[in-house]
């Protein structure tokens, strides 16, 4: 049986917190490839995750304009992920917090991460307020996944901040899986509110599909090029999902 929020979310029209959700994360280079992309997979998923970080030119005019025009059949989580923290972004704070503010209006959900510095954060989380687009509040680590107490202290840190805490770290070993999936469960139960945790690298890539059983809510997966290591594509997550249900 699959842990619940006692606390479920809103994205658009989707619960988070309920039964799992499927994100394909769309990173294309264009953005009308982008655009294209996110069309195409909409039917398949439940949400669509926007990295405009990858674009080749996220302040471009076109990108507003494609993403104010878009006919995506599913609730938009926009993501403008710095390099640091395994994006592509390389912009100044300032540039980016103003294309989250600018691009929020036309999207359900914001992933902002944790380590944003706090002036920026506070702006970018109120607009959100304003908009009533949820806010992920995410920790990235690309070398490591430390302890089950620490992992849980970097989740209620995120939730703190947002309504739905997340975490991704990479898994080096079976245990470091396991670490996540029991943090995700002991979270969980202690708050009662939506969250994801989950590895990456290849050695971890199941556990972004069986970690949903213990807690984490939102399945990640590549509508397109590959946005996170260990990623695996929209088709294959629905076909495990299918055969779990």
């Amino acid at each position: 049986m699959r842990v619940k929020a006692k606390k479920p979310i809103d994205i658009g029209d989707v619960v988070v917190g309920d039964e799992e959700v499927i994100c394909g994360c769309v990173g294309e280079k264009d953005v009308f490839d982008m655009i294209d992309v996110a069309e195409e997979i909409a039917e398949k998923v439940d949400l669509v995750e926007l990295r405009v970080d990858y674009l080749d030119n996220p302040s471009s005019s076109d990108v507003k304009r494609q993403i104010a025009n878009n006919e995506i059949d599913a609730p938009l989580i926009l993501t403008i992920r710095r390099e640091n923290e395994g994006g592509d972004f390389v912009g100044q704070e300032e540039e980016r917090a103003k294309l989250y503010v600018e691009l929020m209006e036309f999207v359900d959900a914001i992933d902002l991460e944790y380590h944003t510095p706090d002036n920026y954060r506070r702006k970018i989380i109120q607009k959100a307020k304003e908009k009533n687009a949820a806010k992920i509040v995410s920790y990235h680590n690309f070398s490591r996944t430390g302890s089950v107490e620490e992992l849980k202290i970097r989740l209620e840190e995120c939730l703190e901040l947002g309504d739905l805490g997340k975490v991704a770290t990479k898994a080096n070993s079976p245990k470091d899986v396991l670490n996540l999936v029991r943090a995700a469960y002991y979270v969980k139960k202690e708050w009662g509110e939506p969250l994801v945790a989950l590895g990456m690298g290849e050695g971890a890539k199941y556990s972004r599909v069986f970690g949903s059983y213990f807690g984490s809510d939102i399945i990640y997966a590549s509508g397109g090029e590959q946005t996170a290591p260990g990623q695996l594509d929209v088709a294959d997550v629905k076909e495990v999902v299918r055969r779990l249900r």
